[in-house]
């Protein structure tokens, strides 16, 4: 047997072949050896039975027999041990030299294998979590599971504890929470939303355009508790929509005002200062709203879609007509007066107005009448018809 010849085997598979065919060696030795002293002792046994029984056989003649016999088996013993010998000598020497010549090799490839072993870990548990996502799956099942799982040595290497999975962070302290009549507000950070959502804009990109929107949602049917979030994207990456703030409560804020404060003090800092990323400043733009009717009127502070002079563009009075509030032209009014942010902020009309002025109107470079998208579904399918 040789290994000189040169492979481009890894250092691991050249140690997991010598291993085999040391085993197999040593099975086919031990085999070899118990046939070779069952024939001995056969032929012993055969001897000694024909001395026995013949009894002409003198003493010198069986003397000569068994010395004959003895050095037989001691000539098949040692030829076996010397090929043995041979065998593991040979062994000792290409295996020295293998591990002489690539030690630097074995090095890598362990941390390649540690390396690779990590990353699966680190997929499987990313796999775990998406699917808990995906399905709903309380936390106490979650640690259910991971406990079954742990039982096989397989998946020792995953935790106890959902939330390491779910890389739930932690509240240390409630600093983060504020209270919104008559419920409470969680601010995410306009910031912290931006950095983790950035795309991949092009070289010449100065400007961060975001879309905000707000709404109102039911958790539950049989409990009055609703969420109000804040949500938000990055142009044009509107499939990427991430939480700046949420209230809760078992009623809508009772004043926008609150609700929003969080949000417009932290946009109007970001707006001075602009948004370092990647050695870069970006200038923060907020390219509109998009709510539905009542959360428009409810965040501006303005009649409602049923209201008279509920017209977020125009000036235009509006009628009921079969029970719907229509804003019918004719000829003394077929070209109301334009709404601007500057009516609004001085409150020209004010039986449009509920109340004070919203604080989104403090926004820098942001007009209230242009940059709240219209709801058609409130507009035109529910209640408000446009006639000619």
């Amino acid at each position: 047997m040789s290994f000189n010849k040169e492979s481009n085997l890894s250092a691991r598979s050249k140690r997991r072949r010598i291993q085999e065919e040391l085993q197999n060696s040593r099975n086919n030795y031990a085999h070899s050896f118990n046939e070779s002293q069952t024939l001995i002792n056969d032929e012993h046994s055969q001897s000694n039975v024909d001395i026995c029984f013949n009894t002409s056989v003198s003493q010198p003649a069986f003397n000569e027999i068994i010395n004959e016999s003895l050095v037989n088996q001691n000539s098949e013993g040692n030829q076996n041990q010397d090929y043995i010998l041979e065998f593991f000598n040979e062994l000792d020497t290409n295996t020295s030299c293998l591990f002489s010549s690539s030690s630097s090799e074995s090095e890598e490839e362990k941390d390649d294998l540690l390396n690779e072993t990590t990353d699966q870990i680190f997929i499987f548990r990313k796999l775990i979590a998406q699917w808990a996502v995906d399905f709903n799956i309380p936390q106490t099942a979650l640690n259910k599971l991971l406990v079954l799982l742990k039982q096989h040595k397989c998946f020792e290497f995953l935790p106890k504890d959902s939330r390491t999975v779910m890389h739930t962070k932690s509240v240390d302290s409630y600093s983060s929470f504020h209270t919104v009549e008559p419920g409470t507000y969680y601010h995410f950070g306009l910031l912290n939303g931006i950095k983790n959502n950035f795309p991949e804009l092009s070289k010449g990109e100065t400007d961060i355009c975001i879309v905000i929107g707000v709404d109102g949602l039911p958790l539950f049917k049989s409990n009055p508790e609703q969420f109000w979030p804040i949500l938000a994207y990055i142009r044009p990456e509107s499939h990427n929509v991430f939480p700046i703030g949420i209230y809760c409560g078992k009623e809508k804020p009772a004043d926008s005002n609150a609700f929003m404060k969080e949000f417009i003090n932290e946009a109007k800092l970001l707006k001075d200062t602009g948004i370092l990323i990647n050695n870069k400043v970006y200038n923060l733009k907020i390219d509109g709203f998009c709510c539905d009717a009542p959360a428009k009127s409810f965040l501006l502070k303005t009649k409602g879609h049923s209201g008279f002079y509920s017209c977020s563009r125009c000036e235009h009075e509006g009628k009921y007509l079969l029970n719907r509030m229509c804003f019918p032209y004719t000829p003394d009014s077929r070209c109301p007066p334009k709404r601007t942010h500057a009516n609004y902020i001085t409150m020209n009309n004010e039986d449009h107005h509920v109340g004070n002025l919203s604080i989104i109107s403090t926004l820098p470079s942001f007009d209230v009448v242009t940059c709240f998208s219209l709801d058609y579904m409130h507009l035109v399918c529910v209640s408000v018809l446009f006639e000619n």
